[in-house]
């Protein structure tokens, strides 16, 4: 739109980073928390910020959008451009061989029902982790399960490599043990006592806490932070605001250990 109106080669366009939230939110799902959306958002553009097609966010929390003809007009930007788009035109998608879809929404009682393809499954807490996970092979995640997790009673699941990541407060845990309980193999991704206290400056309070008694299906170290998180003032640390990068090679470390790739 800038360009169509100032012209191919003008002056990069400055925007507020407030601005731009409802654009991004008519591409992204809503979470439903302001500062989680906004974070979203920063994350994206510090993403785009390494191929130089923005800059980073000011003080005043406003960026310069590059005039993406010009940038593609340079020639060592296209070739590149065009060379990645190649590579991947070229490579084969495992997730072809067995979902039509890259994301699909459907019900907990469908998933009971009907056996999910691949060799790992990677059960996620909150849906707004989706744009952080690293592409794995022969894997599906299932983000959004929350505290219905009756579906992994399910049969087919006994077959499954299966890891569960969710935040790490009161209501994570009671969640991982939930689900546990049903999957007793299932390992815990990114939910213990050195991440927390590691990603310290990114807790919040927990507004409304789980039951004080440690629930069945934790570990030793898993109820031992269960127990101390009713004491932190700021027990609560959400999966989004974790390290990309800590993310990402935790679950590829996990999809090495049970055999579904190499690292």
């Amino acid at each position: 739109m800038h360009e169509q109106e100032c012209g191919v080669g003008q002056a990069a366009a400055r925007v507020a980073v407030d601005e731009l939230l409802p654009t991004f939110l008519t591409y992204f799902d809503d979470s439903g928390s302001d500062s989680k959306n906004e974070n979203r958002l920063l994350y994206l553009l510090d993403q785009l910020k390494t191929h130089g097609i923005v800059s980073e966010v000011d003080n005043k929390h406003e960026f310069t959008i590059r005039p993406l003809i010009v940038h593609l007009a340079n020639p060592e930007t296209l070739t590149a451009l065009l060379r990645e788009l190649k590579e991947k035109s070229q490579a084969p998608s495992d997730m072809e061989e067995f979902l039509p879809f890259r994301k699909i929404r459907v019900r907990c009682s469908e998933l009971r029902e009907v056996p999910l393809p691949g060799q790992g499954l990677l059960i996620i807490e909150n849906e707004t982790c989706q744009h952080q996970l690293p592409h794995v092979p022969n894997t599906v995640a299932v983000l959004g399960a929350g505290f219905d997790l009756s579906w992994t009673e399910a049969a087919w699941l006994a077959t499954k490599k299966v890891a569960y990541w969710g935040d790490i407060d009161t209501w994570g845990l009671l969640f991982l043990a939930k689900a546990r309980t049903t999957i007793s193999r299932l390992e815990a991704l990114l939910m213990t006592e050195e991440i927390y206290d590691d990603c310290s400056t990114s807790t919040v309070p927990e507004p409304v806490v789980a039951s004080a008694a440690i629930p069945t299906g934790l570990n030793q170290d898993e109820a031992r932070l269960y127990g101390r998180l009713f004491q932190e003032k700021k027990g609560r640390l959400e999966q989004e605001f974790l390290p990309p990068e800590l993310i990402q090679q935790r679950i590829l470390q996990w999809i090495a250990s049970v055999g579904l790739c190499r690292l």
